[in-house]
């Protein structure tokens, strides 16, 4: 009988924010309307492959070097038009060139692409720029009159979503490069729980997002 686990919450926390997405999907408006629609489905297959590869024994530690840069990218785009939608366009660009150079120099010389390597210089790296971008976020949101109807924000329960994840997962990114090395030792497994509980409030989050668009209204933006 098939039964889901706290393993799993990767691939169907996703699939749960996609169906939200579908109830809500004809009320957002504007330049963020297919962005979060591709982030869960584009991390729902990319789990759901990871875990089939998991099952049957073979490495499937690649895709998480490719899905580390894939969220940077396209989260950072996110938070950063939404902070600054007329100016400052040149963050964006020199950010995502830099963390991909990043990315290139780590898989050739210290974390390389054979699928039993875990990326944890960049997962860190990544994480720690959400998070900062996610904290920038919540300091200029405390600076608008937005601040006083916050919990109707969209863009607030989205960038919760990582402010809330990459702080949860920073610490594991450190450690979890040693245990994905030796497999055989519990505590990697262990660990590797607090990234499972963080897809469950990541996605949750991004869900309650969803549900924020109301019927007839534009899009907030925070």
């Amino acid at each position: 009988m098939f039964q889901l686990s706290l393993g799993d919450s990767d691939t169907y926390m996703p699939f749960i924010a996609l169906v939200v997405y579908f109830f809500v999907r004809k009320n957002i408006r504007g330049w963020e309307k297919n962005l979060f629609f591709i982030y869960a489905l584009s991390s729902m297959i990319i789990f759901a492959s990871t875990n089939v590869l998991r099952y049957y024994a073979i490495p499937n530690l690649v895709l998480y070097h490719f899905y580390t840069w894939f969220e940077l990218i396209f989260i950072s785009y996110y938070i950063i038009r939404t902070l600054f939608p007329l100016k400052r366009k040149f963050l964006y660009p020199v950010l995502s060139v830099s963390f991909s150079l990043f990315c290139l120099v780590d898989a050739l010389l210290w974390e390389p692409l054979n699928g039993k390597t875990f990326n944890s210089n960049t997962a860190t790296l990544a994480d720690i720029i959400l998070l900062f971008l996610a904290m920038y976020y919540m300091y200029q949101l405390t600076k608008k009159d937005d601040i006083m109807y916050f919990q109707k924000l969209p863009a607030f329960w989205f960038v919760t979503a990582f402010l809330v994840s990459c702080a949860m997962v920073i610490p594991l990114m450190l450690k979890y490069s040693y245990y994905a090395a030796n497999p055989h030792i519990q505590a990697g497994s262990e660990l590797w729980t607090i990234m499972d509980i963080s897809y469950i409030l990541k996605f949750t989050f991004i869900s309650i997002g969803f549900l924020c668009y109301k019927k007839d209204q534009t899009s907030y933006t925070g």
